[in-house]
């Protein structure tokens, strides 16, 4: 037993992050390395953009309302679009600070 066991730990290598057995197996560890590194920097570009979507839904509130409120009473519609855009925004807000956590208040990304 004992034998069975050193003899696999000496066939297992060490690969650059990770631990595999010779063959196709260290290619699989490259390639999940590979993948978490593009995920870090798709993270981190992608985390620049946060609030992105909740400006452009404010302005486009800002927009609707004011403009329902300055052209006639009879925009009441357009009034009622721009406090949708400001709820659906306060919600992708709310959104985007529970999905990127703290650092998106701060301005950091992950890693």
């Amino acid at each position: 037993m004992i034998d069975e066991v050193q003899s696999s730990y000496i066939g297992a290598r060490a690969a650059q992050v990770g631990l595999s057995c010779r063959g196709p197996h260290e290619q699989r560890v490259a390639e999940v390395e590979e993948l978490i590194s593009r995920n870090a920097s798709v993270q981190r570009v992608a985390g620049r953009a946060k609030f992105a979507a909740p400006a452009f839904y404010l302005f486009m509130c800002a927009i609707f309302t004011g403009y329902g409120l300055l052209s006639s009473r009879e925009m009441k519609f357009i009034v009622l679009l721009g406090i949708g855009f400001l709820i659906f925004g306060a919600y992708v807000l709310v959104a985007n600070l529970r999905a990127f956590g703290k650092a998106a208040l701060s301005g950091r990304g992950h890693g």
